[in-house]
């Protein structure tokens, strides 16, 4: 046993190093989504958490003009749209020696809808270099650094949190492409994979000794909820996991039911707030590079689901079967650059086998867990995929469309732990009984196959 956990030290070190090494190894702006989360960072920097608005109702953002212009002048758009650009590495070398910045301050807006909480601590850390018009390499790197370093912090304290028993998944989630490429981002998806992972540790902590639960860590991982839920609010079905100290432990919900019904009406209200003000919903509308922005009107998307419910599981449907392993399979795996490198087939055939190896491995190990909380996680999971096309279909798909656009899969990466979890209950208590099962899954898979090339 001591040499498997020196191996798993090794391992957790090896995967802290590697993050790091993604912050230089990946070029600027080649993460997902990179040039608006670090335009928000700049303007939290300058101490705007939310941007302002013109006389028409228009919203508006000013960073300065030598950051603004950082993305165009690395080529990221070049980047991404053509494969045969390659990064110029000698632009960046004039950029870390030039010293006459353009401090004028210019208008951007693509970072409005983002949630400022998340770019606080990068905000902070780029303040002073941002005031004094410090290089942009180094304000730029800086950044990644920050974000990659409070990640790091966090997963050492899911390392010491979750039962060495499961610590195999820990690190399977962690070394994940998908997860050490975000870590070193200015993505809030590096928050959100961490904050994820960390409550997943307590949750499996609850479950293993329920007996010497602490009242503070039942504080720690509702708090590690809501700040989960608020880096992505599809996932504010996870608010509900509040009730499992409660479920595990004899912890009296009677003395406690105004903690659960404050700490989920909190945080809905939050969100919806959020919402109403443009934040999370606004992105796509936003972006000039989409070439259906004009067709996106939610609420009109929504009156034809409450009208034609029917049409939008079709469109669930085809979207699942259509990209659900060419695409959302591998991107929850992970896709590098800025969803545009996919990566050598055999890795994803060795993380499908690792993932079903850690699955059995821990099935004894969750055995003796009850059905109801297993029940209720697998509800949780399933409204939070669910969520996930929801929120795309309203808001960056064209209204009465046959598929949802632009759902990404590392939208579903941070399911991946919990998902192991209930299939590896799911084998611990069926065991063989899941053949015919599995079977009867390929064969509905294998028909409506058929169905979709030749009929429909």
């Amino acid at each position: 046993m001591k040499h498997i956990s020196f191996i798993e030290k090794g391992i957790l070190i090896a995967l802290v190093l590697l993050s790091f090494i993604f912050i230089f190894l990946i070029p600027p702006f080649q993460k997902p989504d990179e040039v608006t989360h670090f335009y928000k960072a700049i303007s939290v920097a300058q101490g705007r958490l939310v941007c302002s608005h013109d006389p028409d109702g228009n919203p508006k953002n000013t960073i300065p003009a030598y950051l603004q212009d950082l993305p165009n002048v690395l080529l990221a758009k070049n980047i991404i749209t053509d494969p045969y650009t390659k990064f110029p590495s000698r632009s960046l070398i004039n950029l870390a020696l030039s010293k006459t910045p353009d401090t004028r301050q210019v208008s951007e807006i693509s970072s409005c809808a983002l949630p400022p909480f998340f770019y606080i601590p990068t905000g902070l850390a780029l303040a002073i270099p941002v005031a004094f018009s410090a290089n942009p390499v180094f304000i730029f790197y800086l950044g990644r650094l920050v974000n990659a370093l409070i990640c790091a912090i966090v997963f050492i304290f899911s390392w010491r949190t979750i039962p060495k028993k499961f610590r195999l998944l820990l690190l399977l989630f962690y070394s994940l492409p998908a997860v050490l490429h975000q870590m070193s981002s200015y993505s809030k998806d590096a928050f959100h994979y961490a904050l994820g992972m960390y409550a997943c540790a307590y949750l499996l902590s609850i479950w293993e000794s329920p007996a010497t639960l602490k009242k503070k860590s039942i504080y720690i991982f509702i708090g590690l909820l809501v700040l989960f839920v608020l880096t992505r609010p599809q996932y504010v079905a996870f608010l509900f996991l509040v009730l499992f100290p409660f479920i595990f432990t004899k912890a009296s919900f009677r003395k406690n039911i105004w903690l659960c019904v404050g700490t989920v009406s909190i945080t809905f209200f939050s969100v919806f707030v959020l919402t109403k003000i443009g934040v999370y919903t606004s992105s796509v509308k936003l972006i000039d590079i989409l070439p259906v922005q004009n067709y996106i009107f939610p609420d009109l998307q929504l009156l034809f689901i409450k009208r034609y419910p029917w049409e939008f599981i079709m469109a669930l449907w085809s979207s699942l079967d259509q990209y659900g392993y060419t695409y959302y399979l591998k991107e929850m795996i992970g896709v590098l650059g800025s969803n545009d490198t996919v990566l050598p087939s055999m890795v994803y055939y060795i993380y499908i086998l690792a993932i079903a190896f850690i699955t059995w491995h821990i099935a004894g190990l969750v055995k003796h867990v009850k059905a109801l909380p297993i029940l209720i996680l697998s509800v949780i999971c399933g409204v939070s995929i669910f969520g996930i096309f929801l929120a795309m279909y309203l808001y960056s798909t064209p209204v009465g469309a046959n598929s949802i656009a632009y759902v990404q899969g590392r939208y579903f990466t941070m399911l991946i732990p919990f998902c192991v979890i209930i299939g590896a209950w799911f084998i611990a208590k069926l065991n063989y009984k899941l053949i015919p099962l599995a079977f009867i899954c390929i064969t509905v898979i294998t028909i409506s196959s058929i169905y979709t090339r030749y009929y429909n």
